[in-house]
């Protein structure tokens, strides 16, 4: 059930997420989307709202893909096969880089409270 604006299984996928995880309307899977979007949350190192939301994105892309590995017929095999990828794709990652974090995907989508110190 791959389209525009779904993961297998999950339905439609609300904007805020894929603007964190594009590849979940490019035929990406829901853990690839989570890996994705936790990658754009580790580019934003401190108290950081772009951070949060990509964080955010992760986590319910990363439940998804638990909630589909659990109802498989081989649950356990799915798990672990989940979490095997993300082993693989942290030790494969660079050191996060220093500086200010970079724009979200996509740009600024209108106008943004200000900061509260």
């Amino acid at each position: 059930m791959k389209g525009h604006d779904v993961v297998t299984g999950a339905g439609p996928v609300p904007h805020w997420i894929r603007r964190w995880a594009p590849s979940v309307t490019a035929g990406g899977t829901a853990l690839d989307g989570a890996l994705e979007a936790l990658e754009e949350a580790l580019r934003r190192p401190g108290r950081d709202r772009d951070a949060a939301c990509a964080l955010l994105a992760a986590d319910a892309l990363l439940t998804t893909t638990l909630e589909v590995a659990v109802q498989a017929d081989e649950p356990e095999a799915h798990l672990r096969e989940a979490l095997q990828e993300v082993v693989r794709r942290a030790e494969a990652r660079p050191p996060a880089p220093e500086g200010p974090p970079p724009p979200p995907p996509g740009g600024p989508e209108g106008p943004r409270p200000p900061e509260v110190s």
